[in-house]
């Protein structure tokens, strides 16, 4: 990572581009500082994360949440307590019951059935795991929400779903999502402003439709995937 400056605003979605290796899931992870960086600063509504101890960057982390490409979750758990797992932890206080209640509607807003809520991964489809996924990182109310490759590994059709239905709680819960892709077309169809990344550095920016424009002319060498959607 090289001196990488950038920005997103409450309750926007920013598209993050580049081609595979060149540093754009690092700088998500040192977003959320799951890694720990050797310089530089991570602003989080004033609060520079770097600088916090254990405890007052646990107390942020619910704010700040992941959705992986590889949906992660654990093999020996069902859907519905994948979802109450980061409940239960960080709202000890609640009753088993609310938590309960609380992962039901998420899964069922992603589009899992009651069926699929007591299934555990190895029985449902990869896109029906990233659905829960998707519940999983949003049952704690994030403001912040990192997509990182969220939909490389799933096919055309499934892809576009999942997408669409990011955007649609993006705007229902009015967080703040970056979008994190090799592909432009994807991160078009979600993101207002793209960031393009290239050998660790920022190397364009601005408005979807002109970096759009630009890295898609046929003139452009841009190495970016162009899968349809």
């Amino acid at each position: 990572m090289d001196k990488v400056t950038m920005a997103v605003g409450q309750g926007e979605v920013v598209g993050l581009i580049g081609p595979s290796g060149c540093g754009k899931s690092t700088l998500a992870r040192l977003l959320l500082r799951l890694i720990e960086p050797t310089s530089g600063h991570v602003i989080f509504e004033g609060c520079d994360l770097i600088k916090l101890d254990g405890p007052r960057m646990r107390k942020l982390r619910r704010r700040m949440q992941i959705i992986f490409q590889d949906p992660a979750l654990d093999p020996r758990m069902p859907m519905i307590k994948q979802v109450i797992e980061p409940l239960r932890i960080h709202f000890p206080d609640e009753s088993y019951a609310h938590h309960r209640e609380v992962a039901e509607d998420l899964l069922n807003e992603v589009g899992l059935r009651p069926a699929h809520m007591v299934s555990y991964p190895h029985e449902l489809s990869l896109g029906q795991c990233q659905r829960a996924s998707v519940a999983r990182a949003l049952s704690l109310s994030p403001d912040f929400v990192v997509a990182d490759e969220p939909v490389s590994a799933l096919d055309p059709v499934t892809a576009v779903q999942v997408i669409d239905l990011l955007q649609r709680l993006q705007q229902q819960r009015r967080m703040a999502v970056l979008l994190i892709s090799h592909d432009i077309r994807l991160a078009r169809r979600m993101s207002r402003r793209i960031l393009v990344m290239g050998a660790g550095r920022i190397v364009d920016e601005g408005p979807t439709e002109v970096v759009f424009e630009k890295h898609t002319n046929q003139r452009s060498h841009s190495v970016f995937h162009h899968a349809s959607f």
